[in-house]
């Protein structure tokens, strides 16, 4: 009964890298890290269910699809390598985070994990439903946090977990 926030993968390189511009997850990395991770739930006998992290960057984005992994990958690339680019950390690192919740996706269907996605339910809410869901870039209010608990709670419903008592 807890959650994983893919993007403490993300904080930690920008931790770690001083004075570099951190530009891109290794997917690699985490998805090995996350496999690891499904293995020792499994082994003490826990159901092991993503949830997907929402953050405050829309689906469309510099014209690109944010849903679609291969597409925020070419966006980092490209802004990588435009010399006219103003490296923005925030824009940076929700991009990150989006491609690492798509990745951790397909990973986890790969693997026959239950996965509760509710990103296309916080981007119907369009951009002024989600105005006061978010303090920031990624940490939600109250009210985020109330419609993310409702949601996770129908999801989990649909996958016949019971509610935590």
């Amino acid at each position: 009964k807890s959650l994983l926030y893919t993007y403490l993968v993300e904080k930690y390189s920008f931790a770690t890298t001083k004075d570099v511009k951190f530009w891109k997850i290794d997917v690699q990395r985490l998805q090995g890290n996350l496999e690891r991770l499904q293995r020792v739930v499994r082994k003490s006998g826990a159901q092991f269910v993503f949830i997907t992290q929402v953050i405050r960057l829309p689906r469309h984005w510099k014209g690109v699809d944010t849903f679609d992994p291969g597409a925020v990958d070419a966006l980092l690339d490209r802004l990588r390598t435009d010399k006219s680019y103003a490296y923005d950390t925030e824009e940076i690192s929700m991009l990150n985070q989006r491609l690492a919740v798509c990745r951790s996706i397909e990973l986890f269907r790969r693997l026959n994990i239950p996965v509760i996605n509710i990103l296309e339910e916080f981007e119907a809410l369009g951009v002024d439903g989600r105005k006061d869901m978010f303090v920031d870039m990624g940490h939600l209010t109250w009210q985020g946090d109330h419609l993310v608990g409702k949601l996770v709670g129908q999801k989990l419903a649909t996958l016949g977990v019971p509610p935590a008592p």
